[in-house]
C-alpha cells in the first residue's frame, strides 16, 4: 500500500518539468523581433499612413489632444493637429481610429466620446480638429470605401456603421 502512494505522489513530480515547460513556452508570435521606433509622450491607439511613408496617430489623455505625424525615415514626432478641450465632452480624448480620405483630410475617432473629428494636417500651424459626426458610441476603427463613404466599427453595439458623405463634404448621414 505504501509503495502505491509513493508512486501516485511521484507522478506529479515527474511530470512537473514537462507541464511547467509547456506552460512557460513562448507565446505567439514566435521567431519575430520587435523594434521600438519611437516613444510617444501619450498613450496611442490606431495608426494610419500617408503616401509619403509617414505614420499618423492620436495622443490620448487630457485635452487638447495632439495628432502626431511620425517620420519613419528619421523617427520623430511632429504635431499636425489637435482635438481641443471644447470639442471633447469629458475634457479628454480616447482615440480609437484614424484614417485619411481621398483629398487628404484626416479623420480621428474618439470611441468614449462617440465623436469623429476632421482636419487637414499641417505641421507649420497645427489646426484644431472640428467635430464631423457625434452620437456614435463605441466608434472604433475608421475606413473609407472607394465611393468616399466613411465606415466605423461600433463595439458598444457589435456593429459596423456607414456614413454617407453629403455634397458639402463637411457633413455625413448615418
Amino acid at each position: 500500500m505504501k509503495s502505491r502512494w509513493k508512486i501516485l505522489l511521484s507522478i506529479p513530480l515527474v511530470l512537473y518539468p514537462f507541464v511547467s515547460a509547456a506552460h512557460n513556452a513562448p507565446q505567439f508570435p514566435q521567431n519575430v523581433s520587435f523594434k521600438t521606433l519611437i516613444i510617444t509622450p501619450r498613450a496611442i491607439e490606431g495608426l494610419t499612413g500617408d503616401s509619403s511613408g509617414n505614420l499618423y496617430t492620436g495622443g490620448s489623455g487630457s485635452a487638447p489632444c495632439p495628432i502626431y505625424r511620425i517620420n519613419l525615415a528619421n523617427p520623430s514626432l511632429t504635431v499636425v493637429g489637435n482635438v481641443p478641450a471644447a470639442a471633447t465632452p469629458a475634457g479628454s480624448c480616447g482615440f480609437s481610429g484614424i484614417t485619411f480620405n481621398a483629398v487628404g483630410d484626416l479623420f480621428v475617432a474618439d470611441g468614449g466620446a462617440g465623436n469623429i473629428y476632421r482636419f487637414t494636417p499641417n505641421a507649420t500651424t497645427p489646426p484644431n480638429a472640428t467635430l464631423f459626426v457625434s452620437g456614435v458610441p463605441g466608434t472604433n476603427g475608421l475606413a473609407f470605401d472607394r465611393d468616399g463613404n466613411l465606415w466605423t466599427g461600433r463595439h458598444d453595439w457589435n456593429s459596423i456603421a456607414k456614413f454617407e458623405i453629403l455634397e458639402t463634404g463637411r457633413e455625413a448621414r448615418l
